[in-house]
């Protein structure tokens, strides 16, 4: 027999083929301007289907200059950045959320602080150089290595697995790095791969530290150097070819394509992962 489509089944059709729309559309928009050429593109301001396709753009993005070395400095901090931040955030979220940590009241609150209130742009940029981090890629690691609201997700989800585990595995002699490697780790994959992307991101798409202190051009990132084609561009398209508002345009979308396509190439790998942490606080006594 036939199931029968009730009123609640196309209303949640039609609200998720919106959300899918909205989600989707801006990147299928910034491809078609992307791939348009300048009569294209000033022919049809919709931008709804590319009338013609054309890499001219792109070429002009991969040829401007240091692209390959930038990106290469883009993954070293990503993945660095990303890793260190991981290890940091498991392990403080880890104590934290045990119960015997001598002075949890007190340092939690603390922690807390820092989520809400910071120094400021100015002491930031002294700290940092007096480290003598400037111009050097650490800067754009060592900074942002923790995120208090990252780890407290972090330290409330490792607070919902059952101290059961953790006793029977200290019986066994395990230490607390082992529990954390054997145990604490492999079960909170789902939570550590979410991070994880989340880190990943905010390391990728970062130009502001970039911009404060790198200023080599061997060290730049790929984000900082798209950012400066663009600007530049804007000013003067000599350095890249093209002088036209429109052929500007088109420049930016391929750029802004071309900077998120890797993080849109691990996102499909990560999502398994995304799906099993639907069953955050599944895991009983």
């Amino acid at each position: 027999m036939r199931k029968r489509i009730g009123a609640f089944d196309v209303v949640n059709t039609i609200i998720l083929a919106f959300a899918t729309f909205v989600t989707v559309f801006p990147f299928w928009y910034v491809f078609v301007i992307s791939v348009s050429t300048g009569t294209s593109y000033v022919q049809d301001r919709m931008h709804f289907w590319p009338r013609v396709i054309n890499f001219d753009e792109y070429k002009r993005v991969l040829q401007a200059g240091e692209l390959i070395k930038t990106f290469s400095n883009s993954v070293i901090v990503t993945a660095t950045g990303t890793i260190l931040a991981l290890l940091v955030t498991i392990c403080c979220a880890y104590a934290l959320s045990r119960k015997r940590l001598m002075g949890k009241k007190i340092i939690i609150p603390y922690v807390m602080f820092t989520m809400f209130f910071s120094a400021g742009l100015i002491p930031y940029y002294l700290l940092v150089t007096s480290l003598g981090l400037k111009n050097s890629l650490w800067a754009l690691i060592l900074p942002m290595l923790t995120n208090v609201y990252y780890m407290m997700i972090m330290r409330t989800y490792l607070g919902a697995i059952p101290d059961s585990l953790e006793e029977s595995a200290k019986l066994d002699g395990a230490s607390d790095y082992r529990i954390l490697a054997t145990i604490i780790i492999p079960t909170s994959k789902p939570m550590i791969a979410a991070i994880g992307l989340f880190f990943a991101v905010q390391y990728y798409n970062d130009y502001f530290n970039p911009l404060l202190f790198i200023s080599t051009r061997s060290k730049y990132t790929l984000q900082f150097l798209l950012r400066e084609l663009v600007v530049n561009n804007l000013a003067n398209n000599s350095s890249v070819g093209g002088s036209s508002t429109t052929t500007t345009d088109i420049f930016k979308m391929a750029s802004v394509l071309l900077s998120v396509l890797p993080i849109l190439a691990v996102y499909p790998f990560l999502q398994r992962y995304f799906v099993q942490g639907m069953m955050l606080g599944s895991i009983k006594e």
